[in-house]
């Protein structure tokens, strides 16, 4: 991540910047290792609590320092039926006719409501919420997710 934003900083206009997850899956050992350049939200719904947790910032965005420093965060274990969601800021905040931004909240919410799904139906249920709260013929911005979600056992 050091050479990526060493890389592209002479790129990148005044005031710009790329915000970026690295993320590295074990399937063996179910944990993911990461590295967060400023990258928000990243959410780890535990299955078996019912809650959320965020993988937080461990650096500044790409671009913003020529010789930043990104060090990996800590390791988050997937348990059965947990399920990790990235989101670009596309999706949270999109805006409906009153103004209202989507959000965080109801990422969480729709990830919760149907926390016993795919990784693929969640990302349809997802972007249904998102077409069904965002009426426009076109985004405002961009939306992409990437779910990944450790089955539960015997499944």
């Amino acid at each position: 991540m050091t050479l990526l934003s060493e890389t592209i900083s002479p790129d990148l206009k005044e005031g710009r910047f790329i915000t970026f997850f690295l993320g590295v899956l074990d399937t063996e050992l179910h944990q993911v290792t990461f590295a967060n350049a400023g990258h928000f939200p990243v959410l780890h719904y535990q299955h078996a609590t019912g809650t959320f947790q965020t993988l937080e910032t461990t650096g500044l965005p790409l671009g913003v320092w020529r010789n930043g420093s990104f060090p990996q965060g800590p390791a988050v274990s997937l348990e059965p039926g947990d399920i990790l969601l990235l989101a670009t800021d596309g999706a949270f905040e999109q805006r409906n006719a009153f103004r209202e931004m989507f959000g965080v909240s109801r990422l969480r919410d729709t990830i919760a409501e149907h926390q016993d799904s795919t990784a693929a139906e969640l990302i349809e249920f997802t972007r249904a919420a998102l077409s069904e709260f965002f009426t426009a013929p076109h985004p405002d911005d961009d939306i992409t997710l990437l779910i990944v979600k450790r089955a539960l056992v015997g499944c």
